[in-house]
């Protein structure tokens, strides 16, 4: 690999739509359209300050990417307004319980910070990371997380996530020095709580 990993630029977005597409298909961004992750959450994800993002790519083809929430970061509620707009447009909320669900979801940092002494302000999250089918197993989410590590390292303590429960996530990040440090339930799935010292 030539692989070079960028900030996530204002060309990149049609790349971001297709790495969700083909690698996120447990998250609720998966069910949202594609008007609103190619504009709304891309605009959000690169204008808003509570977060970063980093993309992987080998001669402009895109391998993977990660999106970072920094400590205390907060989506704005002009995104929520937009995502309860495009969920009630599209069949996604024929269940509305789950699209209430949606926009309860918060990362629950504050009863991990009080279970384990870490300080929120200290934390930050992995929001999503996504590497192409092809491409794992070859390094690409490790030098994601790697970058995106040393970039945080100024100003945060931790790196937490929310993982789905399955052995190879949880491998994956153990190899990324992640450590189990509990469960959370979202829509009705246990996921696993993973956290780094940066």
């Amino acid at each position: 690999y030539k692989m070079k990993i960028n900030n996530l630029n204002s060309k990149d977005n049609k790349t971001l739509l297709k790495l969700v597409r083909n690698n996120l298909k447990n998250s609720v961004l998966f069910y949202l359209s594609d008007n609103f992750i190619k504009f709304s959450f891309f605009r959000e994800i690169l204008k808003n300050k509570s977060f970063f993002s980093l993309i992987a790519k080998d001669k402009g083809e895109p391998l993977g990417i990660i999106i970072i929430k920094k400590k205390l970061g907060v989506f704005s509620n002009n995104l929520y307004v937009k995502i309860l707009i495009d969920a009630l447009m599209s069949t996604f909320t024929r269940d509305l319980s789950i699209f209430l669900k949606l926009l309860n979801v918060k990362f629950s940092t504050r009863k991990i910070v009080k279970k384990f002494k870490i300080n929120n302000f200290d934390c930050a999250e992995i929001i999503y990371i996504a590497v192409e089918n092809k491409h794992r197993n070859k390094g690409v989410g490790k030098k994601l997380i790697s970058k995106a590590s040393k970039i945080l390292r100024k100003k945060h303590k931790f790196l937490i996530t929310s993982s789905e429960n399955s052995k190879q996530v949880i491998k994956f990040y153990k190899a990324n020095n992640f450590i189990k440090i509990g469960h959370e339930t979202r829509f009705k799935k246990k996921n696993i709580l993973m956290l780094k010292n940066l």
